[in-house]
C-alpha cells in the first residue's frame, strides 16, 4: 500500500473519492443544557477541516403571520363542525334511528331545506299536538307538524304554510317521530338529486381546502411533501 497522506481517500484504481462539501452539526454547550435546547450550530467543511459557527439556532420557531392563524382557526372550526354534524346525523342510524333529509321549505324557519331530521320509530299511540312527524302520502314522504288530533287521525301542517294539509294522517302512515334537527348536512345529497353538480364540486373543493388549511404544515408555511 503506498505510503504518505492525501487530502482525499483513494480508490483501488487510483482515483480520488469525493467527499461531501460540508457537514452540518449541532451540539449543546454543556450537560446542564436542556435536552431540547440547541445553543451552538456549526458547519464543518470536511475537505479543509474548517468549522464555522453560525451562532443561531436553526430550529428556532418562525413567527406565524396573524392572517394565517385566523384562516387556520376558521378552517379548523369548519372541519370539526362538518365532521361533528355528520356524526350526529348518521351515527344515530347505528342505534336504530332514521335520518331523513328535508327537501322543501314548508317547515321553515324551524327546519330548512337540506337539514336532516333524526326520527325514532312511532309508538302505538297517535303523536300529540306540536310533534314533528315523518309520514307517507300518495306524493311521497313528508315532514310536518301535528296541529290537531281528530279521533284516530291527526291533522298536520308545515310551519311555513298558511293552511293545514288537505288529508288527515292515520297512525299506519307515520314512519317516524322527529327527535333532532341537524342543519345543512343533507345539502350535498339534494344537490346530487337535483343535478346541481357544479355546486357539489365546489362544496367538495371548499371542504378539501379547509382540511388542507387546517393542517399545521400550512400554518408553518412549509411546502407539503408532495410539492417538495
Amino acid at each position: 500500500m503506498p505510503s504518505g497522506s492525501t487530502d482525499h481517500p483513494v480508490n483501488l484504481d487510483g482515483s480520488h473519492q469525493h467527499r461531501p462539501a460540508d457537514l452540518t452539526s449541532a451540539r449543546r454547550v454543556s450537560d446542564s443544557t436542556p435536552h431540547n435546547a440547541i445553543v451552538e450550530f456549526t458547519v464543518i467543511d470536511l475537505g479543509s477541516g474548517r468549522a464555522e459557527k453560525l451562532g443561531a439556532d436553526p430550529f428556532k420557531p418562525v413567527p406565524v403571520p396573524v392572517w394565517r392563524l385566523i384562516v387556520s382557526g376558521v378552517a379548523n372550526f369548519a372541519v370539526v363542525l362538518v365532521f361533528g354534524l355528520l356524526v350526529v346525523s348518521v351515527g344515530p342510524a347505528l342505534l336504530g334511528y332514521r335520518p331523513v333529509i328535508v327537501s322543501s321549505a314548508s317547515m321553515e324557519p324551524t327546519i330548512r331545506s337540506g337539514d336532516v331530521v333524526v326520527t325514532e320509530a312511532p309508538s302505538n299511540e297517535l303523536p300529540g299536538v306540536g310533534t314533528v312527524i315523518n309520514f307517507e302520502t300518495g306524493e311521497g314522504s313528508v315532514i310536518h307538524r301535528v296541529v290537531s288530533v281528530e279521533g284516530s287521525q291527526v291533522r298536520t301542517a308545515g310551519d311555513a304554510n298558511a293552511s293545514t294539509d288537505p288529508d288527515p294522517v292515520s297512525l299506519d302512515q307515520v314512519q317516524g317521530v322527529g327527535l333532532l334537527v341537524v342543519p345543512f348536512v343533507g345539502m350535498p345529497e339534494l344537490w346530487r338529486v337535483r343535478g346541481r353538480w357544479l355546486w357539489l364540486v365546489w362544496g367538495f373543493l371548499l371542504f378539501a381546502a379547509a382540511i388542507y388549511v387546517s393542517r399545521a404544515e400550512w400554518l408553518s408555511g412549509r411546502r407539503p411533501r408532495w410539492a417538495r
